[in-house]
């Protein structure tokens, strides 16, 4: 009897062994296949390749008529054309990763002579590329960056100007500009920059007159003419 026991003990234990380690291994499937299905839901949509045609909005005439009237028609195809490929550089950008929108930005292109796009980017700030920077990631710009560059851009305009005005002078160590009269603009017909400005310089007799110096500069920033009245 006792050793009826003794085996029928041997057997139980045998099988809660197996049983465990067959438990054991079934556990662990089952927490394999939970970490697949984690992996496989975990995949972030911004890893998916970008159509870019899903986030670029054409110029049309339907909704922005005045466009038209200010580009024409082979203007507005123009902007167009270059649209899908501004959003492929600007989506290359370090601070736009996920872009949501691109489009045409009214407020800095000049009709028939510079095109340029916005776009926006998750969570980052609105980005803006030249159509002539395209292909070119480290032009991408905010609008920070762009303010910044117009107040540097302002500041050499003047100087470039001040510069051309006193050396065209018949007494150039005169020249005396009164600083509260400075005026920078752009000219509505043309879209170039525009500075204007007073100063003082002697004539031919020694005597201080007061004139009226205004520059205009090319797209590149260069002076394109100067008047002095």
């Amino acid at each position: 009897m006792g050793k009826i026991i003794k085996w029928s003990l041997i057997i139980l234990v045998a099988f809660g062994v197996i049983g465990a380690i067959f438990g054991d291994d079934e556990e662990a499937t089952k927490t394999e296949g939970s970490k697949a299905e984690v992996k496989k839901e975990t995949v972030k949509p911004e890893d998916k390749p970008l159509n870019y045609k899903e986030v670029a909005e054409e110029v049309s005439r339907e909704q922005s008529p005045w466009i038209y009237d200010e580009w024409g028609d082979d203007g507005v195809a123009d902007i167009n054309s270059k649209l899908l490929p501004a959003a492929e550089t600007i989506s290359k950008h370090k601070s736009c990763k996920n872009l949501e929108h691109v489009g045409f930005s009214e407020a800095y292109s000049v009709p028939k002579s510079k095109i340029v796009y916005f776009a926006d980017c998750k969570g980052k700030d609105r980005v803006y590329l030249a159509a002539d920077d395209i292909g070119s990631v480290q032009s991408v710009k905010t609008d920070r960056d762009i303010q910044k560059e117009k107040e540097e851009a302002k500041s050499m305009q003047l100087v470039n100007c001040q510069v051309l005005v006193k050396n065209s002078l018949k007494n150039p160590k005169s020249f005396d500009t009164e600083y509260s009269s400075i005026q920078q603009g752009t000219d509505p017909k043309t879209g170039h920059d525009v500075v204007r400005f007073k100063f003082y310089a002697q004539n031919s007799f020694g005597a201080d007159l007061i004139h009226e110096a205004s520059c205009s500069f090319n797209d590149k920033g260069g002076v394109a003419d100067f008047v002095i009245q």
